[in-house]
């Protein structure tokens, strides 16, 4: 029977979908959450990633299909697309 109720639970969470609260800071992220970058700073989100762990000083490290980026730093200061002007969102996900 527990294989059944966690079945339910599935398909109840996939009728209703994920929910995220925006956090005001990444450290404040968990494995799971999301971060959304505005490269150019126009208010128009061109790049999203998952954060997947954090490192020593509790920030957090992210996976992106750019380039195959896994445990890459959240703040993507070593990426071309980063500008001065960047801009983040970060979200915490509730199931």
């Amino acid at each position: 029977m527990v294989g059944c109720e966690r079945l339910t639970l599935v398909f109840e969470w996939s009728k209703t979908g994920l929910r995220g609260e925006e956090r005001e800071r990444a450290d404040l992220l968990e494995p799971g959450d999301v971060i959304f970058y505005d490269f150019n700073g126009d208010g128009r989100w061109q790049h999203s990633t998952i954060v997947v762990a954090k490192d020593a000083n509790g920030e957090p490290l992210v996976n992106a299909q750019t380039t195959n980026s896994r445990m890459r730093y959240w703040k993507y200061e070593d990426s071309t697309a980063w500008t001065s002007q960047i801009q983040y969102k970060f979200f915490h996900i509730l199931i």
